[in-house]
Formats: C-alpha cells, sequence, structure tokens
C-alpha cells in the first residue's frame, strides 16, 4: 500500500525530471508528452510511448488504489491515453496519486495531482459527471475485451488526431452501433467516439453483471 505524501510543486517539478527523463546513465525515457488533466472527476493520462511493451498505469486516493491497474499492450511507438472516473475523493491528503509503469519499471510518478480538487467537487460527483448534459437513456457500459483506437466517426480512415488508444479492461458507456455493425458508440470524457465493435464486450461486475451491449443502430 503506498503512502501518498505533499510534495511542494518546485519538489514535484524536480522529481518529475528526474522519474520521466531519468538520471543521468539511465535509460528511463520510454515515455514523452505527459498529459493530465481532469474533468468532472474524470482523470485523463495521455503520453508518447517510445518502445514496445506492457504500460500500466495507476491511480490512487489516500494511500488506497482506486482500481484494477489500467494497462495497454504498445506494439511501437504510439500515445497511449488512460482515463479513471472517480466516484469519491478523500480528503485526509490534497489531490491523487498517479503512477505509470512498463512492465514493473516505474516511469513516472505525479503525486499529488491536484487539479482534479478543482474539477470533482461534491457538486460534480453528484451530479455523475456528463450526466446532467448527456443523456444516457438506453446506453449500457461495456468492458474492452482489448486496447481500441478510437474514431471520431464509423469510418477506418477517420481515426482521432492525435490517436486515442483505449487501455484494455476500461469500462465506458455504449449507445450501440453504426449501419454496417462495425463500430460502437461509446462516450469517453463527456465526448462521443466510436470503436471497432468487437473490441467491447459486457462488464460483469456488481452493478452492470454482464448486461447485453445495445444492438440499436446510432448516429
Amino acid at each position: 500500500m503506498k503512502t501518498r505524501f505533499y510534495v511542494p510543486a518546485l519538489t514535484l517539478a524536480i522529481m518529475l525530471s528526474v522519474v520521466i527523463l531519468g538520471p543521468v546513465g539511465l535509460a528511463l525515457a520510454q515515455i514523452e508528452e505527459l498529459s493530465i488533466t481532469s474533468e468532472n472527476c474524470t482523470v485523463t493520462v495521455s503520453f508518447f510511448a517510445g518502445q514496445s511493451g506492457t504500460y500500466i498505469v495507476e491511480f490512487w486516493d489516500d494511500g488506497e488504489l482506486k482500481a484494477e491497474p489500467s494497462q495497454t499492450i504498445a506494439t511501437g511507438e504510439q500515445t497511449l491515453v488512460f482515463t479513471y472516473t472517480f466516484t469519491e475523493i478523500g480528503d485526509v491528503i490534497p489531490g491523487i496519486g498517479i503512477y505509470i509503469y512498463l512492465g514493473d519499471e516505474q516511469l513516472a510518478v505525479v503525486d499529488p495531482y491536484t487539479d482534479i480538487d478543482e474539477t470533482c467537487t461534491p457538486e460534480a460527483l453528484a451530479a455523475g459527471g456528463c450526466d446532467t448534459a448527456i443523456s444516457l437513456a438506453g446506453a449500457v457500459v461495456g468492458r474492452f475485451l482489448h486496447s481500441a483506437e478510437a474514431y471520431w466517426a464509423p469510418d477506418f480512415s477517420k481515426k482521432t488526431t492525435p490517436t486515442i488508444e483505449i487501455p484494455w479492461n476500461t469500462t465506458l458507456y455504449t449507445y450501440g452501433v453504426d449501419e454496417s455493425g462495425e463500430f460502437r458508440k461509446v462516450l469517453l470524457n463527456c465526448t462521443f467516439l466510436w470503436v471497432p465493435a468487437d473490441t467491447m464486450g459486457p462488464n460483469y461486475d456488481e452493478v452492470w453483471q454482464g448486461a447485453p451491449l445495445p444492438t440499436t443502430v446510432v448516429e
């Protein structure tokens, strides 16, 4: 169990420069362009993976791992995107902790990440993020069977720029499929995207219990 401590901003910046770029003589520069943003209690972590391998992101709060670590397998140089939506934020320690690994090797630590305290307010938690702005009628939460690239329209030539890769085991709301049945419409960070339909399956958690994914044709 990790114990998190508050680190002043200047010290954190120095630590990140060492952890991400690596001290002299160590080859730890497998990730670049690290970006962390938060909106409505959802944290998005993206970075450029410089080599193949299994990348893992852990989300911690008040010394507790909030979910099974998100992971995805990079098959080459590519941009990876990880998201996690908090249903509560503790107040024992400011912010949350984000830990990034390549296999067993720790690549980056952002702890604390405090911007979420500004966006994940009690009002946002009560509203359920996008729920008040985007209808979830007919939507079902599915789980990704393997990593999938996202598209801004149901067409393999219309990949998002920059590339968004949704990690294996991520859960997202899905509304249905396109006319061809090849793509499934999902909601990611309050944005509608499309993914290959065969990348998602039912979510067998305590809430959804393997509910069938909607097959309604949607636009």
